[in-house]
């Protein structure tokens, strides 16, 4: 068995113990895909396209973000790393979940829970992400 197999094994059990109920996967690329299924790991694939409009991509990812928190599910949201486009992501659903209002709030918010500043793109989805009316 590989060390990379070995990790991912390791990540998925930690998930578990931890009482993440499902794994929705925002990577362009289904390649994680295969671990979860392997060592039966609920998942989802709502991959957000690096170019192009955002806006039914994240519409679509809101939607189930919601039903699944009302359904009470614990959900880990993956991506590559923990950057702009995450945290872009987050501070757009805090926002079209009415939690935060508006971009500017939202921006704040998200930069001190992650201690660093938003760039570019991160900024991109949350402006993307104000054009979606809440809740739709």
């Amino acid at each position: 068995m590989s060390h990379r197999k070995v990790r991912r094994q390791e990540e998925i059990i930690w998930l578990r113990e931890n009482n993440f109920t499902v794994v929705v996967s925002i990577c362009e690329s289904p390649l994680n895909l295969a671990a979860y299924q392997e060592f039966n790991m609920p998942f989802d694939h709502q991959p957000l396209p690096t170019q192009g409009d955002l806006t039914t991509a994240l519409r679509s990812l809101y939607a189930d973000l919601a039903a699944r928190q009302r359904a009470q599910e614990t959900v880990l949201v993956h991506h590559d790393e923990l950057g702009d486009r995450m945290i872009g992501v987050i501070a757009g659903y805090l926002m079209w979940t009415g939690r935060l209002e508006g971009s500017p709030q939202a921006t704040s918010v998200v930069e001190r829970l992650f201690g660093r500043q938003l760039g570019p793109e991160g900024r991109a989805l949350v402006a993307a992400a104000e054009e979606i009316p809440p809740g739709s």
